[in-house]
């Protein structure tokens, strides 16, 4: 700690007073020198941008880029599938296209579609779940290159 020097106020200030004073100064001061000791020394940003990697060339970006393309991928194959199935299964195509693209404000939930379609709700649960998952292998499969 640096040297402190203890301020007198003289008689017209109470004794307590001039303590508690001094004290607050000297932690005051202390806390000054640790932080000193431990505090990162700032830098100015334009006397460090020459220093910093452009943002494109670094592997996060490219990450970022190679999620975006893959996720781009995975909307053309989702419209391809949804397309197949309609050919394919067009029970289970309604189904999907009426629980997860209903454009009005009230969701469709499983018991009304099947009060709609005339099914159980069980069998309407089964199907979207059978649906989903022939989706999701369409997908992996062109994913994978094995159309």
């Amino acid at each position: 700690m640096s040297r402190f020097f203890y301020t007198h106020f003289g008689e017209s200030v109470p004794h307590e007073i001039e303590c508690e004073y001094n004290k607050m100064r000297r932690k005051e001061m202390w806390n000054d020198e640790k932080e000193k000791a431990y505090r990162a020394s700032s830098v100015n940003f334009y006397e460090l941008e020459p220093a910093l990697a452009d943002p494109s060339s670094l592997p996060s970006a490219e990450k970022e880029k190679a999620d975006n393309e893959r996720k781009a991928n995975r909307l053309k194959y989702l419209s391809m599938g949804l397309a197949k199935m309609k050919k394919d299964s067009p029970i289970s195509y309604t189904l999907i296209k009426e629980y997860y693209c209903s454009a009005s404000d009230d969701k469709f939930t499983y018991p009304m579609l099947a009060a709609r379609h005339g099914l159980t709700t069980d069998i309407v649960r089964y199907r979207i779940r059978l649906a989903k998952k022939a989706l999701r292998n369409f997908i992996i499969s062109h994913e994978n290159g094995c159309e």
